[in-house]
């Protein structure tokens, strides 16, 4: 195929029409391809901040320490993007996709602590030139390459983490830190802002967990 002299049409029909372009997970396999989607739409993701009572009774919340990218070692949250699964299989769901992204990273499962369709809070992600004055942003928060919504969620692990036994535990996540209101980290310790969401879920997460 001459792709110059290929329609927009016919070139969407003919990826339409690939089978190859898709593990069946619903990961999209080619680069240059999910480049160009991301600068078409938003990409929907989830965002966990797992919970629980220290021996206080104080509840504190767990973010990673990142260990790839410009932002490594930098706190953030666990998630990632929602999968669109191929035809054969039924498209991956919000709690789908935060059970995955927890055994993902983590290498554990979650109880989740509010209903899949009332996430604590939003998240929105833009590219932008200059990411000063970004960090508490209410409307985007910077982000390199896509725009991208998150949708939060409070958790509690099943099970204890385990980081580096898992398919990309040992790539996205170094460490872990847990914290309370009272001792959160500095805004600068996290990526993006992401402080204001953990202070959500944490909020939120008082009134459910005895």
């Amino acid at each position: 195929m001459y792709l110059k002299e290929k329609s927009t049409e016919e070139l969407a029909q003919e990826l339409l029409d690939r089978t190859d372009l898709l593990t069946s997970e619903g990961v999209i396999i080619s680069k240059a391809l999910y480049t160009l989607i991301e600068r078409i739409v938003p990409i929907m993701c989830v965002d966990m901040v797992p919970v629980r009572r220290n021996r206080s009774g104080e509840l504190e919340a767990m973010a990673i320490v990142r260990n790839t990218g410009k932002l490594a070692g930098k706190l953030c949250s666990v998630g990632g993007r929602i999968n669109r699964r191929p035809e054969s299989h039924p498209p991956e769901s919000i709690e789908d996709a935060l059970r995955r992204h927890a055994r993902t990273d983590l290498g554990c499962e979650i109880k989740l602590l509010v209903d899949s369709e009332r996430p604590v809070i939003l998240g929105q992600f833009a590219p932008r030139e200059k990411e000063e004055n970004w960090i508490h942003s209410k409307v985007f928060l910077p982000e390199s390459t896509k725009h991208a919504i998150s949708s939060y969620f409070p958790v509690e692990l099943i099970g204890e983490v385990h980081l580096g036994e898992t398919l990309h535990g040992g790539q996205e996540a170094r460490d872990i830190q847990w914290f309370t209101l009272a001792d959160m980290p500095a805004p600068e310790k996290f990526i993006f802002g992401v402080d204001l969401r953990f202070k959500a879920c944490l909020e939120v997460a008082e009134r459910l967990i005895l």
